[in-house]
This record gives structure tokens, sequence and C-alpha cells, in this order.
């Protein structure tokens, strides 16, 4: 594994580790003297649901995971299919511009009387 991988895979570490602290997400919100921490340092206490916490929506919550994932990959892979058809109709309208005119180029270059000399 690379130097570069190691350190992308232990930030990435680090930075899940920030964001499912609970300690760090009770300090974050301004509850830190509600709870105190006994014992382990949260490791018994059960992982919050993440989707929940995301823009404060309720109705996140109900929506399946696999089901948010799949409407995020499935617009990224429309606009990258959008952005394939844009620029395979530009070619193919560059094409009918450039093959005549190299052609023409060609035969300009072919029907040109030879040089004396």
């Amino acid at each position: 594994m690379s130097r570069f991988r190691r350190t992308t895979a232990r930030a990435r570490q680090l930075w899940i580790g920030m964001r499912l602290n609970p300690v760090a997400e009770r300090a974050a919100a301004g509850r830190a003297d509600e709870e105190p921490d006994v014992g382990g340092g949260g490791a018994d206490l059960p992982p919050e649901d993440p989707a929940a916490a995301v823009g404060g929506d309720p109705e996140r919550r109900y929506v399946p995971t696999g089901l948010v994932v799949g409407a995020a990959w499935s617009w990224r892979l429309l606009i990258i299919g959008a952005l394939l058809a844009v620029i395979l109709y530009l070619l193919s309208q560059v094409t009918t511009v450039v093959i005549p005119v190299v052609i023409s180029f060609l035969l300009a270059a072919m029907l040109q009387p030879p040089r004396p000399g």
C-alpha cells in the first residue's frame, strides 16, 4: 500500500471517529453537562442513526440507506450519460466539417503543379 493510500485511509478513520464520537457530538450540541460520560469513553453506547442526524429531517430516517445511495448514484450516472451524449453529438458534427476540409487540403496539395528545380 502506498504512503498516499495509508494517509488517506488513516484520515478517513479519524474523520469517521470524530463524527461517531458521542462526546464530541454532545459538546458540539452544547449538551456536555446534561449527561456526564461515565465508563469506558462511550464504547458501550449504541451507535446513533446517521440518517436521522443528517439535516434534522425526521422523514429522512424512514428512507432506507440503500435507496439513498442508489438515488445518489443514479443522478450522477444520468449526468455522465448526458455529457457523453453531448460529446458524441459534437464529435459527429465536427467530423461532418473536418473530413471534407482534410480531403480538400489533400486534393489541393496533390493537384499543384510540381516546382521546377
